[in-house]
């Protein structure tokens, strides 16, 4: 086994081990309930799942080095993990275990070094391993100062350990002011890097093809999915519950990274893609019109239904009878503008269907029958074959759509 790999496995084993000790901590008696289970599944899926894609990468591209960013961030959040539920249990848990307040600091800011890099140096480095020219690096080293800058301002900022709730032990008053700008300039750094490695992402699309393509479409597809729910989490969820979701919502990222680098069935995103559009829009306008038959038509018809639950019966079947015509509108209008080929090929199809109704001409319908299929199949020849001959009509050549298209007739 190579160097490469046992470094893979090792990282498999080293991220189990920080988050079953982890774990462990947070089941010791004296630490508070709402800091175990929602906090312990954080950390768990997010970490583990970065962990676990980029050992997987480094497994099979040990030369790309978003492999070793996604395993050294996923290390990275596992070791955050086991230092909040140990300042947890050293804290709550009677002073049994030494160190608590070291262990809290380390813990308010190691965050840091676990999530910023997914936002960073994976989007810029993606698909292989390389900045997009040289004109990137000032983008990679304002990324680098910006967590560097983050980190030391959390450090020694006078506030409270998040979730664990104790006083920063490193937190100095007289610093604080510094400490506070530290920290604001950190983070606007980073939110800045951050659209700056998306957008050298976009760039990367708009000039690719073949494979490079469907490689960023899994990211793109993934990074789209983790907004939305972070979105809808941010708009009305309780924070634990959000911060859960939000867990979970996030692991499709690395995921997707790790299909991509390691080229699993890529070309199944564009199917993805297009079946999470039409579902996604055709459940969204059947909720609106179950939310109008609801909201709109009950307060309408109270005085004549008063107040049965009918409304809410017939806005039920409406919904229900609506969803097939709405989901075949949608795929239509998908087709038509994400799969121009599928969409060109069906009306060819139903063309040459009307035509073929009418047409008493053999000749035409000869015409009509190649081009249709070269349109449909796109093939780079087509030959027809009569059965019997046929007067007035002999063996040529012709060209449909650029492409040469044999016509035969057999006796």
């Amino acid at each position: 086994m190579s160097a490469n790999r046992r470094l893979a496995l090792g990282v498999v084993v080293s991220a189990v081990v920080l988050l079953s000790v982890g774990t462990a901590f947070t089941a010791l008696p004296g630490v508070p309930t709402e800091m175990q289970l929602p906090r312990v599944a954080i950390f768990v899926v997010l970490a583990l799942a970065v962990a676990l894609n980029g050992a997987v990468i480094l497994w099979h591209r040990p030369r790309n080095p978003i492999g070793w960013v996604l395993c050294a961030s996923g290390v990275i959040g596992c070791a955050e993990h086991l230092s909040g539920s140990y300042a947890a249990a050293a804290i709550y848990g009677g002073g049994v275990a030494p160190f608590g307040p070291a262990a809290a600091w380390i813990f308010s800011w190691l965050d840091v070094f676990h999530l910023a890099p997914l936002g960073t140096f994976a989007l810029l480095l993606f698909p292989d391993g390389r900045l997009p020219s040289a004109r990137w690096r000032p983008v990679a080293w304002t990324s680098a100062v910006s967590m560097g800058t983050l980190t030391v301002g959390l450090a020694f900022l006078p506030a409270a350990v998040p979730v664990i709730g104790i006083p920063n032990p490193l937190g100095q008053s007289d610093l604080g002011g510094v400490a506070l700008l530290l920290v604001s300039f950190g983070f606007i750094l980073l939110a800045l890097s951050s659209l700056l490695c998306a957008l050298s992402l976009y760039l990367r699309y708009r000039r690719s093809s073949g494979t490079e393509r469907q490689q960023i479409k899994w990211v793109a597809f993934a990074s789209v999915f983790v907004v939305c729910i972070v979105a809808i989490v941010v708009l009305g969820v309780p924070l634990s519950i959000g911060a859960l979701i939000a867990s979970f919502a996030a692991v499709p990222l690395p995921t997707a990274i790790a299909i991509a680098l390691i080229r699993y069935r890529l070309y199944d995103i564009d199917l993805l893609i297009k079946r999470t559009v039409v579902y996604g829009v055709t459940t969204g306008a059947i909720a609106v019109t179950f939310f109008i038959g609801i909201v709109a038509l009950q307060g309408a018809l109270r005085p004549l239904t008063a107040g049965s639950e009918l409304v809410v019966a017939v806005s039920t079947l409406v919904s229900f009878a609506l969803f097939q015509p709405v989901r075949r509108r949608v795929q239509d209008e998908v087709d038509h503008r994400f799969d121009r080929s599928r969409y060109d090929a069906a009306r060819a199809a139903d063309s040459f269907a009307d035509q073929l109704r009418d047409e008493v001409d053999l000749e035409r319908v000869e015409t009509d029958l190649l081009a249709a299929v070269s349109m449909t199949m796109a093939p780079e020849h087509a030959s027809l074959w009569l059965r019997g001959a046929v007067p007035g009509m002999s063996s040529n050549t012709v060209t449909i759509s650029g492409r040469p298209v044999v016509r035969k007739e057999l006796a």
